[in-house]
């Protein structure tokens, strides 16, 4: 059975650990977010996109508006007159 100053001792240690691996964590991250070495290309190279799947034949004036509009392409049309 352990003692009660050896469990503080255990936990406080583990605490200590854990924040030292999301700190290390952090500073890779941020490093890697802000270094500033672009990728490399080499000459002549083709960008392939491959596209799938419907495209709208319309951008609308607000981007964001689909998150909150439900109604179709004519209904709108519709309401503009």
């Amino acid at each position: 059975m352990m003692s009660g100053t050896r469990k503080a001792v255990l936990i406080i240690v583990g605490i200590l650990g854990a924040v030292v691996i999301v700190a290390l964590i952090g500073v890779a991250l941020i490093w890697a977010a802000f270094r500033k070495s672009e990728p490399s290309i080499r000459d002549n190279s083709v960008l392939t996109l491959r596209v799938a799947g419907s495209l709208p034949d319309y951008s609308p004036d607000d981007p964001l508006e689909i998150f909150w509009w439900t109604g179709s392409v004519v209904d709108r049309s519709r309401d503009a007159v």
